[in-house]
């Protein structure tokens, strides 16, 4: 006849391999229900997942009592020795070398860890100086640009200040040389009517 056991797995293999199982072996590979209930000592009495991978069937109960109830507990205590205590037990019983290489061993872990930390400091203050670099870089690109730009436009107002004097220069010119015209004119006139009267006088005296 097929062993059924029920038992409790930790979370060694992954959280959520973790819960109460059926199977025929603790630990084995062939399972058909499963509960993910971490906190219940003894098998729960109902929501149990049939197959261990569909969903809860609401049929299947179990009721613990005796010593299938003491087993499972005992299968739970068993399952739930984390290795730390394993690691723990054995450095007690290891031997003054063994203890010695451990001791050794922890000591070469804490200077690497040590290492990758200052190495992590060292890293974020080369990017921060880099970045702050590249923005001082940046700030001064700006302001050159600026200044350029400022220059360019005093440039311009000069150029166009510039220009309107020179259209005042020669406005003021062809003022003058219209006037000089006109002047010019009228004492033309003024000759040609002298001209005539002094013509017309001796005209008269002969």
């Amino acid at each position: 006849a097929l062993e059924v056991l029920i038992y409790f797995w930790d979370e060694r293999d992954g959280p959520e391999l973790c819960g109460w199982w059926f199977g025929p072996a603790v630990g084995g590979e062939m399972v058909w229900a499963y509960h993910p209930s971490r906190k219940a000592t003894t098998p729960p009495a109902c929501e149990w997942n049939v197959p261990h991978d569909g969903d809860i069937d609401p049929a299947f109960t179990v009721t613990a009592a005796g010593k299938v109830s003491k087993a499972a507990e005992a299968s739970k205590k068993k399952a739930e020795q984390p290795a730390a205590a394993e690691a723990q037990t054995s450095k007690r019983k290891a031997k003054p070398s063994e203890k010695a290489e451990i001791a050794k061993d922890e000591s070469k872990d804490a200077e690497k860890e040590k290492g990758k930390k200052e190495e992590k400091a060292k890293k974020e203050k080369g990017k921060k100086e880099k970045t702050e670099k590249a923005e001082k870089k940046q700030l001064d690109k700006d302001e050159d640009e600026d200044c350029k730009k400022k220059k360019e436009g005093d440039a311009v107002a000069q150029r166009e200040e510039d220009r309107k004097k020179r259209q005042d220069e020669r406005r003021q010119r062809e003022e003058e040389r219209k006037k000089v015209a006109a002047g010019g004119a009228a004492k033309a006139k003024e000759r040609a009517e002298e001209e005539l009267l002094k013509a017309k006088a001796k005209e008269g005296d002969g």
